[in-house]
């Protein structure tokens, strides 16, 4: 029989990255913690966790200005909308085109 371990939960894996760190894993604790807290509140506002398909789940997901559309399935012998579905999650976030550099160095998003 297959022993399977059981996967240490955020909070342990925070724990045991400080205790090896020490205070300069900081900021890589905080994004662990704060991931799992934006898949608790995913999770909850599609009613839904990871992977999961329910009568329930809304699809739709738009959390602190980042939209997630769960909607899309693509068959896998369908390459051409595969490699399609693809290009879209990979583009940029902002149009390249769409940005300008001021004087003072900071882009201007240009509507």
């Amino acid at each position: 029989m297959a022993h399977h371990e059981e996967q240490p939960t955020a909070i342990e894996s925070v724990l045991e990255l400080l205790n090896e760190h020490g205070l300069g894993a900081m900021a890589e604790a905080m994004q662990t913690l704060l991931n799992e807290a934006m898949k608790i509140e995913r999770g909850a506002f599609l009613r839904a966790s990871p992977g999961e398909r329910t009568d329930e789940r809304t699809g739709y997901a738009s959390v602190s200005g980042v939209s997630l559309h769960a909607n899309a399935a693509v068959s896998a012998r369908d390459r051409q909308r595969l490699e399609r579905l693809c290009h879209y999650a990979a583009r940029p976030p902002v149009a390249t085109d769409r940005l300008s550099r001021m004087d003072d160095g900071r882009l201007l998003a240009i509507a």
